[in-house]
């Protein structure tokens, strides 16, 4: 085959969209060519600019070398052979936006959720970092964060919070229902952070939660 992408099959390229019509999108590639991504091909919409992660395949009914960034259809969500294990240092590639977080590609091989509750401030499709795996979950699909949360830097954000109630006379408005912006904003750590932080000093019994707000006992 005869085509300056041939050696990509089979591969993920991370390129930005170069122009959008009504059968697809183009992503540069080079200064003489672009990839088509089909429309029945695209995880979701995406921008002129936008970087993604695409899946460069060869369509044999038509002879031509397209992407997709379904990549559901090309690499495994669960880790059946025990890649992973819980704390793992791993790269993550953020290919898709879903409701619970972002969907990533886990050390190029399996595809993973990083919840947004475990992010601080927000991802965009096409960002790289380093990670960690949180879970393997009994049906084997996986999840990771940023961060691992040790006791030790938990005890470090409980007395954080309690010196933060001390200092506004015993009460703070920022809650389990607050936005990971608003803590992000006040304590520097994502919303799943600190909702497991304020659970242990409600457990032990050093505030009440409400809605509205967390009061010092």
């Amino acid at each position: 085959m005869n085509h300056p992408f041939t050696s990509l099959i089979g591969t993920i390229v991370r390129r930005p969209v170069k122009h959008i019509t009504e059968f697809g999108v183009f992503l540069a590639m080079n200064e003489e060519d672009d990839l088509l991504i089909p429309e029945r091909h695209l995880q979701q919409p995406v921008n002129v600019g936008d970087m993604l992660f695409v899946y460069v395949f060869h369509e044999e009914n038509t002879d031509r070398i397209l992407g997709s960034t379904k990549l559901s259809h090309y690499f495994p969500e669960q880790d059946t052979a025990g890649q992973f294990t819980a704390k793992q240092s791993v790269s993550l590639q953020v290919f898709a936006v879903s409701d619970l977080g972002y969907k990533v590609i886990v050390d190029g091989t399996h595809l993973g959720l990083l919840f947004k509750s475990d992010v601080l401030g927000t991802k965009r499709i096409g960002d790289e970092c380093q990670g960690f795996i949180k879970q393997i979950r009994e049906d084997g699909k996986i999840d990771v964060c940023l961060q691992i949360h040790t006791p030790n830097a938990r005890k470090s954000l409980e007395s954080k919070i309690l010196d933060a109630l001390n200092a506004h006379n015993g009460l703070l408005t920022i809650t389990d229902k607050s936005s990971p912006e608003e803590i992000q904003h006040a304590f520097n750590v994502s919303k799943g952070s600190y909702k497991k932080a304020i659970g242990a000093l409600y457990k032990q019994k050093k505030i009440l939660l409400n809605p509205e707000f967390i009061k010092l006992i």
